[in-house]
């Protein structure tokens, strides 16, 4: 597989793994407000990471990294480690 298309593949496993496990989830929980918010915001980020990857894979063909975005700049802060 090229680098092309492991994003779009991970991107759908991970939706698939969402899917399969909200199945367990108590139907008192998937019927409530904040459920509702949580998953049309992991749908936002998402669909916000395929535009991301598809115009930085337009926009910058070779081997030039694209600006991470400034979420994924915190995240070495959640995990306890500076920021490079």
């Amino acid at each position: 597989m090229d680098e092309a298309g492991k994003a779009p593949f991970a991107l759908a496993v991970y939706m698939i793994s969402l899917a399969f496990f909200a199945r367990f989830m108590p139907d008192a929980t998937r019927q409530s407000h904040p459920w509702r918010w949580f998953t049309a915001a992991v749908v936002v980020v998402i669909l916000g990471e395929v535009v991301w990857l598809s115009s930085a894979a337009t926009l910058r063909p070779g081997p030039a990294r694209p600006p991470l975005p400034a979420y994924l700049r915190l995240m070495p802060l959640f995990l306890g480690r500076p920021p490079r």
